[in-house]
């Protein structure tokens, strides 16, 4: 599976994330060398670190 591969699969999963932070949406996702995946969020109304942290470990469950 290449990079551009992986970067859907971690959107669609991220997507599934958001639909549980009204307001929220995805900026950028990339996958970075080592697969470290680099994520950038944003709101309307911004977005609070807690907000990123639960973001954070939901989508970590869903890629383990």
């Amino acid at each position: 599976m290449n990079t551009e591969q992986k970067t859907e699969q971690i959107s669609t999963l991220l997507e599934s994330v958001l639909a549980e932070m009204p307001g929220a949406f995805p900026v950028d996702v990339r996958i970075k060398p080592g697969n470290k995946i680099q994520i950038q969020l944003d709101a309307d109304q911004g977005l609070p670190l807690s907000k990123c942290v639960s973001c954070n470990r939901a989508l970590y469950k869903l890629i383990e």
